[in-house]
């Protein structure tokens, strides 16, 4: 089980962000229904520092935009290299 998502099922939905879907990760859940409990298997993956849901979507947004930015940069330089480019002349 990777997560438990909630959303509204009167709305469409188009991708990106929207307030109206939500995905809490199982050791999550007991911040928000206090009478569910979790397997202790689920929630041996929280992470050491783990404080509570905001903390961790704050930290997983961030890694997520360190991420995009590294893979970014990465894809940029491989464009910029054309010396590595052979090119062939159709005429």
């Amino acid at each position: 089980l990777d997560g438990v998502l909630f959303y509204h099922g009167d709305v469409s939905y188009r991708r990106g962000s929207t307030p109206l879907v939500g995905w809490l990760k199982p050791y999550m859940l007991p911040e928000w229904f206090p009478s569910v409990s979790v397997h202790p298997a689920y929630l041996s993956e929280m992470s050491s520092d783990y404080k509570d849901y905001l903390s961790d979507i704050q930290r997983y947004k961030e890694a997520t935009r360190m991420y995009s930015a590294s893979f970014r940069n990465s894809k940029d330089k491989k464009l910029t290299k054309t010396e590595d480019v052979e090119m062939t002349s159709y005429s």
